[in-house]
């Protein structure tokens, strides 16, 4: 057990981390990123009519204490059953990307403008072709 948790130790002074949203340079259109079009979802844009409809920081608001709640159970799971710091950030990731995208289907406020509407023949905020939802993932780096 001891060598377990010494090594389980070893692991986490590198500081290793998760990263959870949009990454990447996917192209959502000409010139534009999803990463472009995550940001001004996230943030809004006002003097181009876009409203705020957060999905990272409204998701990872909503879910502090079961992050916290899970960052304590891998961490035992590291330093006492030999688990890996990898496959523990990455669980964390996997299931706050799934909130992520879980926010997204359930349909993020303010509703959408009936010109919105009409454009792209639906009434789901964030969800044309599910480019945005898709590319929502996670990245741990050791």
């Amino acid at each position: 057990g001891w060598e377990k948790m010494i090594s389980g130790a070893e692991s986490l002074i590198k500081r290793p981390s998760v990263k959870v949203g949009v990454q990447g340079a996917e192209a959502h259109g000409p010139g534009v990123s999803v990463v472009d079009i995550a940001t001004i979802h996230e943030f809004g844009a006002p003097d181009a009519g876009i409203p705020q409809r957060s999905f990272v920081r409204s998701t990872t608001d909503a879910n502090l204490s079961k992050i916290q709640e899970m960052q304590k159970t891998e961490l035992k799971a590291v330093l006492f059953e030999g688990k890996t710091v990898d496959k523990a950030l990455g669980k964390i990731g996997a299931w706050l990307a799934g909130q992520m995208q879980k926010r997204i289907t359930d349909r993020i406020p303010p509703p959408l403008k009936p010109s919105t509407i009409a454009r792209k023949g639906s009434d789901v905020p964030l969800i044309d072709e599910g480019i945005l939802r898709r590319s929502i993932t996670w990245k741990v780096k050791s």
